[in-house]
């Protein structure tokens, strides 16, 4: 693991975010017909209007069901790699489903890098942004067979809350809270990670 950080996005990114959907695809998270259309439609003038977007959410003018929710989408680095997507909401309780279900922090790692340690320093390094963005304690979820995700939670200092029943896919999730102070303690003499605002 070297030079890994974390950052939003920036115009000289297309390529970047092409490599991630080339790994998906390539790993059977992404079908060829989904595939090819993210490709065709993912040409510079899009990824303009997708960055300002991304800009909106961050003051709460999303798509109707996450309106109001402030959305801040970060993205793990490595050697100028995108190895993993992210996003940060700051008043979930704005949002009687994200309050339930979905929590305060969302993040994945590429296929082909999982399993190898990212996930616990990428969920790290969220938290160090969670503490500049004022949130003391955080609630993530998962699902209840993804035993990786909860490790990653885990290994962050995350306390088991309860499952719930997602209405929207029908599905059980373990919810967590870290206590973002007592989480990052943990962490305090790790170096070699940094974040680039």
């Amino acid at each position: 693991m070297n030079n890994l950080y974390i950052r939003k996005l920036n115009e000289d990114d297309l390529d970047k975010m092409i490599k991630v959907a080339e790994n998906k695809y390539k790993h059977g998270e992404m079908s060829k017909e989904k595939y090819l259309k993210w490709l065709n439609a993912h040409n510079t003038d899009f990824f303009k209007k997708y960055l300002e977007k991304m800009k909106q959410r961050e003051f709460g003018q999303g798509e109707e069901n996450i309106r109001n929710i402030n959305f801040y989408q970060y993205y793990l680095i490595e050697n100028d790699e995108i190895i993993g997507t992210s996003s940060i909401r700051t008043n979930i309780e704005c949002n009687d489903y994200f309050n339930k279900y979905s929590g305060h922090i969302g993040y994945t790692i590429i296929p082909s890098k999982r399993k190898k340690g990212y996930g616990t320093i990428f969920l790290h390094l969220l938290l160090q942004k969670c503490k500049e963005l004022g949130i003391k304690e955080v609630m993530l979820v998962c699902k209840v067979d993804n035993f990786g995700s909860q490790g990653v939670i885990e290994n962050n200092l995350g306390s088991y809350i309860d499952i719930v029943l997602d209405p929207r896919d029908n599905e059980f999730y373990k919810r967590y809270k870290i206590d973002v102070d007592k989480s990052l303690e943990l962490y305090k003499n790790e170096k070699q990670y940094k974040i680039i605002k």
